[in-house]
């Protein structure tokens, strides 16, 4: 950047990451299906083709950047996969049903390609949590969690096309002025919860790993 005359912060950035974590700020599940399995995923759907059109266009060095960058996304993917299935585990949630719910529910322009099926393969991305063209005629009923997502039928994957919008680009974000904005105590309460009862299990399985381990 400073080669090209900016230094970092000087240009305008959307707020699509941000509305993400707004949105899903109520449940842990929601969280990492919206945020790192879903808007982190389209790292892994769009860097390729990126690559491609800086290479084309001549530059090289900034298409090597972008690469790198992409194949570090598939690290921010994975870990989302694996703590979703993990806490899917924990709670005795099936993970599918409940990523398309929150996914039906809090953004589904998410669920639009093209994806890097292949990418999204590599970080154990199942294609039908993600593709309604990969869904069931009619999908399953969706698991309601604790955090309050709708109760009701997913839309079968033609049905859903014809419903999702165009992709949505974000606002302009305004640099933040002052202390960022606090969860309510009953959101804090929310996610207490749910943590507590996720914590509960993990330590229960490591207790059990570890006796193992010393038998």
């Amino acid at each position: 950047m400073s080669e090209l005359g900016a230094d970092y912060g000087d240009m305008d950035a959307h707020d699509l990451l941000w509305q993400g974590c707004a949105d899903s700020a109520l449940d842990v599940s929601a969280r990492l299906a919206v945020v790192p399995m879903s808007q982190e995923a389209r790292g892994l759907d769009a860097g390729g083709r990126l690559v491609q059109r800086l290479v084309g266009a001549g530059d090289t060095r900034s298409a090597a950047v972008v690469a790198l960058i992409a194949e570090e996304e598939r690290a921010h993917v994975a870990v989302g996969v694996t703590w979703f299935a993990r806490l899917c585990s924990a709670l005795g949630l099936q993970p599918g049903p409940l990523f398309r719910q929150w996914l039906l529910s809090l953004n589904p322009d998410l669920l639009k390609g093209p994806f890097n099926h292949k990418e999204r393969n590599l970080v154990l991305l199942p294609r039908d949590w993600y593709d309604p063209t990969a869904w069931p005629a009619e999908a399953e009923a969706a698991v309601a969690p604790g955090g309050g997502g709708p109760q009701q039928q997913a839309p079968a994957g033609s049905q859903l096309q014809e419903k999702l919008r165009g992709p949505v680009r974000g606002r302009p974000h305004p640099r933040r002025a002052g202390p960022l904005p606090r969860l309510s105590e009953a959101q804090l309460a929310a996610l207490a919860e749910r943590l507590a009862v996720f914590a509960e299990v993990e330590g229960s399985a490591t207790a059990q790993r570890l006796g193992k381990g010393a038998g």
